[in-house]
């Protein structure tokens, strides 16, 4: 969502539409429309419990274990009272970055969980953007691929949600980076091999195609794991981390499809590289 809202979608409605005030208005319009169904979300667990309504909470509870493939077996012990669960949230408020760093630091499972979700976040920014900087090379006209880009995303959201259903979050986001990368591997391999005389490629097909794996791992996976696996206490710091580190990588999408096509005259390194990078990002699924 956040990628749509913020980059391609009015990348788009910039591209097809001339007028500055028609393209506000697609991209409002957009953003209306899909957080719309935000409003019948249910509520978190977390929050549930702080506001006394236990029951809510072990209906939500039940819900994700049944998504996750586990068993809700309830509480250890009678959650606490709406008033105790609001003076513990303000302890944990006093804990310091720097005593949430050390806890990252010193307990080993903690810092392997967060360093596994710091690379996954840099794989899929790096392979998702990689492609956005390129579909002047990959595509015969540019706006058509922030199109596409726009709309295997919307797809991957719709997708893959029963996918993550059926298989578990671990292994469905582990075989859509395999996938992924068997995807990226035949377009870096088949890249110059056209498809009719309209200036589109296997490689193009190939990079869309692996556009919709990575962005349904990032859109249904990836962002619900990043507030469930960390402590409370550390839950934002994971976060920013997690974010922060993939935007520094992510000054590299340039160079992927920018200056190193121009370096080597084809798409066989860095298509090269968003394989390896896929299949690090599966490595790291199936071992989270």
């Amino acid at each position: 969502m956040t990628m749509l809202s913020a980059g391609i979608v009015p990348l788009v409605a910039t591209s097809l539409v001339s007028d500055w005030r028609k393209s506000y208005y697609v991209t409002t319009t957009y953003c209306l429309v899909f957080n719309l169904p935000l409003v019948f979300l249910p509520e978190s667990p977390r929050s549930d419990i702080i506001m006394g309504k236990v029951a809510q909470a072990e209906a939500s509870f039940r819900r994700i274990a049944q998504i996750n493939k586990t068993e809700w077996k309830g509480f250890d012990s009678e959650p606490e009272s709406s008033q105790g669960i609001r003076v513990s949230e303000n302890e944990q408020k006093k804990v310091s970055i720097k005593e949430q760093m050390i806890t990252l630091v010193l307990h080993k499972i903690l810092f392997l969980e967060t360093l596994a979700q710091i690379i996954l976040w840099c794989v899929i920014y790096l392979c998702y953007y990689g492609v956005n900087y390129a579909w002047d090379k990959i595509v015969p006209v540019t706006s058509s691929g922030y199109f596409l880009s726009m709309a295997v995303q919307i797809a991957a959201n719709i997708t893959f949600v029963p996918a993550m259903r059926v298989l578990g979050r671990r292994r469905y986001m582990t075989w859509s980076f395999v996938i992924a990368a068997l995807l990226l591997a035949i377009g870096g391999a088949t890249s110059a091999v056209p498809l009719g005389n309209n200036g589109w490629t296997v490689a193009s097909i190939a990079s869309i195609l692996a556009q919709f794996f990575v962005s349904g791992v990032y859109c249904t996976g990836l962002v619900l794991w990043n507030v469930e696996l960390p402590p409370c206490t550390h839950t934002g710091t994971v976060i920013g981390l997690s974010s922060s580190s993939s935007k520094i990588f992510g000054l590299a999408c340039p160079f992927l499809f920018g200056s190193l096509v121009d370096a080597t005259g084809g798409f066989v390194a860095s298509f090269s590289i968003m394989v390896g990078l896929c299949l690090v990002g599966a490595v790291c699924s199936y071992l989270l």
